[in-house]
């Protein structure tokens, strides 16, 4: 079941914009080394049998780590969070994003830092294309992380799917265990992909 942290919106944002200032101020997500892009490559290398090439949105991107990893896979790739990070990260809020242009994908590894699922599903909706794919990294043991900056508590992956599900959008796979991304910590993370009903 999701448990929502924040009531007020000002204090979510504040929240975010803390928890990005602090990554970005880090080493580890400072660093864009070739080391870390491979590992975001290895990662989401699969994608490709789904959708390969077109346009990528990145949310909750930080320093641009995946993106990076995107357009190394062949994909034109543009990242958002509450902090810029150029050249390829600029300021957007996930729960307001406004394009030009839809997206062939989105992906994201910050479900956790949404402030309204719900919401976000329509953000999805109003900025990826009719054939689209949504591919949605998400940690299982987030006991160890819910207090910080993450905006729900996720129980499980089953919790992301019926919300998507509810809202107008087809489960087409779920990937366990693939390549880890920042953390040396043992944890389970899976990948859920979604296309628009």
């Amino acid at each position: 079941m999701l448990k929502y942290i924040f009531n007020d919106y000002n204090k979510y944002l504040e929240n975010q914009k803390e928890k990005t200032l602090s990554h970005l101020s880090s080493k580890r997500f400072l660093s864009r080394d070739q080391k870390l892009i491979d590992k975001f490559y290895k990662r989401n290398e699969h994608l490709k049998k789904f959708k390969s090439g077109g346009k990528v949105l990145c949310i909750g991107a930080r320093s641009g780590v995946e993106v990076e990893a995107f357009i190394k896979l062949g994909y034109e790739a543009i990242g958002i969070d509450l902090i810029a990070w150029p050249p390829n990260v600029i300021e957007m809020d996930m729960m307001d994003m406004k394009f030009d242009y839809k997206f062939d994908m989105i992906y994201t590894n910050s479900i956790d830092h949404c402030y309204n699922m719900v919401k976000f599903t329509e953000q999805i909706k109003n900025n990826i294309k009719p054939d689209g794919l949504i591919a949605i990294d998400f940690i299982h043991n987030k006991w160890q992380w819910v207090g910080g900056h993450e905006s729900v508590d996720i129980g499980c992956c089953d919790d992301i799917i019926k919300v998507f599900k509810d809202n107008g959008f087809k489960f087409i796979d779920k990937f366990h265990d693939l390549p880890r991304r920042y953390f040396q910590q043992a944890m389970i993370e899976d990948q859920l992909i979604f296309k628009i009903l």
